[in-house]
């Protein structure tokens, strides 16, 4: 009988009837399956399956490599692999802060805005308290709009 490698090259040169019919040598049953490449890749994988085993020699290798693995911490079997690498602490952006009793200002409309920094982080504008500069741009503008960027305490565009 051919080498495992020369009957699954053969495989690559038959016709689906000729497929079909090594379905049946191989598998014991009969096909309805017609599609040429998942036959050819089904048979190829059980004549690799079915196919000798490994040699003393080689069951002995594989037994020794198993035993070194059990032996190593799993981040030292693939060293390069890209859930091993150095954990580089998360780069979190600077927390922006306002010193409380800040007013920031802005001419919108015609009209100046006046916000007012309270101790707990939010702000008040017109005898009402916002949580964020963007709820106070918001009900400014009528439009949402980055508070910081629109009172003037953040760049537009590039960087930061």
């Amino acid at each position: 009988m051919a080498s495992i490698a020369a009957q699954v090259a053969a495989l690559q040169t038959m016709t689906v009837e000729q497929l079909r019919s090594r379905w049946k040598e191989v598998f014991g049953e009969e096909t309805r399956q017609r599609h040429r490449q998942h036959l050819i890749k089904r048979l190829a994988r059980q004549l690799q399956d079915d196919g000798p085993g490994l040699t003393p020699e080689e069951e002995a290798k594989v037994d020794r490599y198993r035993a070194m693995l059990k032996q190593m911490p799993p981040e030292k079997w693939f060293p390069g692999a890209r859930h091993n690498r150095p954990k580089h602490p998360a780069l979190t952006p600077k927390r922006r802060s306002l010193k409380p009793g800040s007013v920031l200002t802005r001419v919108w409309d015609g009209t100046e805005i006046a916000v007012t920094v309270r101790e707990d982080g939010q702000f008040d504008y017109a005898g009402k308290t916002y949580r964020s500069l963007s709820a106070v741009a918001k009900a400014v503008t009528n439009c949402s709009w980055n508070g910081w960027r629109f009172f003037g305490l953040a760049p537009i565009g590039g960087k930061r």
